[in-house]
């Protein structure tokens, strides 16, 4: 299988998980399915529920033959029994939407982590099993708990939530870009107030706003040797994520509560641009002239590359991920070379160390540019809630501790009712929601 396909299959499985797969893009996974991990001998591809039960039969087989070698007090017969007992084409009725589970069934059957870092799937019989870590083990819990999350997104589509004697307040998501641009003589504009076109001169450079969520920097007369000049890009809580195209053709997307500091144009030294908050850079490639990202005492030097930076102040560390090219990761002068696919994770603090983290979830890293809400396996429960704090623009406060870990995705288009609902399923938490204040409240 092609890099490109498996990435695709997993994007599928992952519009499953979040309930907001399409008809046609179902069909198209089902045919994945059947095309790689299916007997030798074609199935008719129109019976989708065959070619999901042979799917998923040889997916639960793979992934006994992972857990029988690391699990060697389990007997091979026994797997087999245990895979035996599921009950395939009840899971297919409650993927497709054609189930009576509630949400509530679901979560009882599909819960928050308790302990063990996978769920488990029920089997006939009231047996369970705990799947072991494998990318088939992965394929089929991920389409499990995507029974769980379209039933759920169901359930909470069709409420009508009440408080007291009124409507729980609803929020929905951010539709326009609330984003100022600070010019180097100080003025102040703001993008959703301002039509496209040319919004500012300075020197030699236009600044172009394209559909209130891209912006762009024009040498229409030439490079120049005026002053230096620099602008500040901050997009605000409450937001959508913001591009700006720098003078070399660089391009970045902001996220929200993000801020960026650079230059109108670069010189012919090095091009330096300070962040606070997260970005998606894709650096236009000099060799001549290194692109530096700084916050703080840290540094990523690179000459041409596609990487995510995270400093949101709030996080407890500091994260670099890699897409493509090299980057060199300074902190203190203690340097960390990075490889596509990789993670600088770079700790807290004056002296803060610089660790590498080689197994990376990039759908993760990146999901907010991609507007999903995606949550892997073991995600701590308050980093969901400072994504949402972002996102929504509210201030949290906890009655007590939530220890509980969640997982799955919902696209960001959602109101935040729905995706507290979805959260409160779980039956580890419930909110309560005034203004732009939300109470997280643990239930035991």
């Amino acid at each position: 299988m092609t890099e490109k396909r498996r990435l695709e299959i997993k994007h599928l499985l992952e519009l499953n998980c979040s309930g907001s797969i399409r008809f046609d893009e179902m069909t198209k996974l089902l045919s994945y399915m059947e095309q790689y991990w299916t007997q030798p001998e074609p199935l008719p591809t129109g019976d989708e529920a065959g070619v999901f039960k042979a799917f998923m039969e040889q997916a639960w087989h793979e992934a006994l033959a992972v857990g029988e070698a690391e699990d060697k007090g389990r007997t091979a017969q026994n797997n087999k029994e245990v895979g035996a007992n599921i009950d395939w084409d009840d899971m297919y009725q409650q993927i497709t939407g054609h189930s009576t589970m509630t949400a509530g069934d679901a979560s009882r059957s599909l819960r928050r982590e308790k302990g063990g870092r996978f769920p488990a799937i029920r089997v006939k019989g009231s047996r369970i099993m705990t799947l072991k870590w494998a990318v088939t083990a992965a394929v089929v819990v991920l389409v499990s708990i995507g029974g769980w999350w379209f039933t759920a997104r169901q359930d909470v589509e069709k409420q009508v939530v009440h408080h007291g004697q009124g409507q729980l307040q609803d929020l929905p998501a951010p539709s326009a870009a609330k984003a100022i641009l600070v010019l180097a003589d100080g003025r102040q504009i703001a993008l959703d107030g301002s039509g496209n076109g040319v919004i500012a001169d300075q020197q030699k450079v236009s600044v172009l706003l394209n559909g209130k969520n891209s912006l762009a920097y024009d040498l229409s007369a030439g490079s120049g040797n005026g002053q230096v000049q620099y602008n500040e890009l901050r997009v605000l809580k409450g937001s959508q994520p913001v591009s700006v195209s720098l003078s070399d053709g660089s391009k970045i997307w902001l996220n929200v509560g993000s801020s960026l500091r650079y230059p109108t144009m670069f010189g012919s030294g090095s091009r330096e641009v300070s962040l606070n908050g997260e970005a998606y850079f894709e650096v236009h490639h000099e060799v001549s002239r290194p692109f530096i990202v700084h916050h703080g005492s840290m540094a990523v030097k690179v000459l041409g590359t596609h990487f995510n930076m995270n400093t949101y102040t709030d996080e407890p560390s500091l994260k670099v991920t890699l897409l493509q090219g090299a980057v060199d990761v300074n902190k203190n002068d203690h340097h960390l070379l990075l490889q596509p696919g990789q993670q600088a994770i770079v700790a807290r603090g004056a002296g803060g160390s610089l660790t590498l983290n080689h197994q990376v979830d990039l759908d993760q890293v990146l999901s907010w540019k991609s507007a999903e809400f995606v949550f892997g396996p073991g995600t701590d429960f308050k980093s969901i809630m400072r994504q949402i704090a972002r996102w929504y623009d509210v201030q949290i406060s906890y009655a007590g501790p939530v220890a509980a870990k969640f997982w799955g995705s919902v696209p960001r288009t959602a109101s935040i009712q729905e995706v507290l609902r979805l959260l409160e399923a779980t039956g580890g938490v419930r909110f309560e929601l005034a203004g732009r204040q939300l109470k997280v409240i643990p239930v035991q």
